[in-house]
């Protein structure tokens, strides 16, 4: 049995997938509807009291995100609660994201720790250029008896901001149906920086370089589960990545006892089996991280 055979079994002993979108539509995908007035499914304001001029992504447009829209974000929630959230993790994730060539429009950003700085890490058409100079934070090692190369950062970011990013991407494309379940969720997204206890993203970099082919989806639990599991598991794919979690405070969760189990949502990447980094982070904190220690090793071949 193959590892995405073991993981797509372990999965379905309790789950079923709820939803799911491709992120490289031809096509803009709207979620919700035109009809006046709107009203902002996280803020719960309607027009006139708040406005739906600007665009919003229900997936960042950062990870190349360009045509799952949002018509239930108005713009006081997009800009003042949300924008600062992407921030944190474009910043949590940047290292990542160059070496994986994730752009938003054809064109990877330059990686630099700080403005100031000489150092920095640029993609270009058939090269990535990496800049270090002595006494700044970006710089490389060789580890010649492992035959490793290993490109070492740093960064700074508000943990809970990053887990929160990823609870208001879930609710952004979870079905009306679902969301009379998900008040207390969606109430603790919005109410600033309050923690709770195992907040933790796993996160899945694999091996070769891939095109966008983005992906978002949710799982939820079957009546008939086996494990003690959540009831809702979300999971972002793009380019080389895979990024889950699940969502906290459900009240179809209140029966959970003890530890929770968050099994591994299989991508198409598990099919060969190379995966080069896996790693669980706990964000629960409310306390700004700075210069964080992140690096990336890559095999050297001769």
């Amino acid at each position: 049995m193959t590892l995405y055979d073991k993981m797509s079994v372990q999965l379905e002993q309790d789950y079923t997938c709820l939803i799911q979108y491709k992120l490289d539509n031809k096509k803009d995908v709207f979620l919700g509807s035109f009809a006046k007035p709107r009203r902002c499914r996280f803020c719960g304001k309607t027009e006139p009291d708040t406005t739906f001029k600007k665009v919003a992504h229900a997936i960042p447009h950062f990870i190349g995100n360009r045509t799952l829209k949002s018509l239930y974000e108005c713009d006081s929630c997009n800009e003042k609660v949300f924008s600062p959230m992407e921030s944190h993790f474009s910043h949590f994730m940047g290292l990542y994201h160059v070496l994986s060539h994730v752009s938003k429009g054809g064109k990877v950003p330059t990686y630099k720790i700080n403005a100031q700085d000489k150092a920095k890490i640029v993609v270009g058409d058939e090269w990535t250029d990496i800049y270090c100079f002595e006494d700044e934070n970006l710089s490389y090692a060789i580890d010649k008896d492992n035959r490793n190369f290993i490109i070492k950062g740093k960064r700074s970011y508000i943990p809970i901001d990053v887990f929160k990013l990823f609870v208001k991407m879930a609710l952004s494309i979870m079905p009306n149906g679902e969301m009379s379940n998900l008040q207390m969720t969606l109430a603790w997204l919005m109410i600033g920086k309050f923690s709770l206890p195992n907040l933790f993203l796993i996160v899945r970099i694999y091996e070769s370089l891939l095109p966008f082919n983005g992906q978002c989806m949710i799982y939820k639990r079957k009546p008939n589960h086996v494990n003690n599991v959540p009831c809702y598991l979300f999971g972002l794919s793009y380019n080389n990545i895979f990024i889950q979690t699940y969502l906290p405070l459900s009240d179809n969760d209140k029966a959970l006892n003890g530890s929770v189990n968050m099994p591994f949502i299989p991508c198409e990447s598990d099919r060969d089996g190379f995966r080069y980094l896996c790693f669980d982070c706990d964000l629960s904190s409310t306390e700004k991280v700075f210069s964080e220690d992140v690096s990336l090793s890559f095999t050297i071949n001769s």
